[in-house]
């Protein structure tokens, strides 16, 4: 009888750390394509590229009224709630060239398809999303 509470003892720790164990590697619920930042703050706003704050890899994006100091070139963008967006390109001679596309963010990679024009093929940009914030965009090129 003793070794039977001494077995049933060992068996009831056993399947708790197994219990343990299994529910560490449970998926959040949410499915993989879905993101894990909230983009929304970001709607509406034309975001500039403020290349003094970059660190390393990452790269920083401010909006208005943010006092960006003078600047030969600086890229931008605006993403529109119904997934649309206005790119702003460094154009011929440093002259901005704005740009249409559409955006979409899958695994928290924010993805622009850029359409051509006249002077430029379209193109798409990747970016993992760093940092979402009401008056920050930090992301990293893919």
């Amino acid at each position: 009888m003793k070794s039977f509470r001494i077995y049933s003892a060992l068996l009831t720790v056993l399947v708790s750390f197994v219990l343990l164990a299994c529910k560490g590697n449970e998926k959040s619920g949410k499915a993989d394509t879905e993101s894990q930042v909230d983009i929304s703050v970001a709607y509406d706003f034309n975001w500039t590229h403020s290349h003094e704050e970059d660190q390393g890899e990452e790269k920083f994006f401010r909006h208005e009224p943010w006092e960006f100091p003078p600047s030969r070139g600086r890229v931008g963008f605006k993403l529109m709630e119904d997934k649309t967006l206005k790119y702003l390109a460094i154009g011929a001679a440093d002259i901005p060239e704005e740009l249409d596309g559409v955006w979409s963010i899958s695994d928290d990679i924010l993805r622009m398809d850029l359409k051509g024009n006249e002077a430029r093929p379209g193109y798409s940009i990747s970016a993992k999303l760093i940092r979402v914030e009401k008056d920050l965009i930090i992301l990293k090129y893919q």
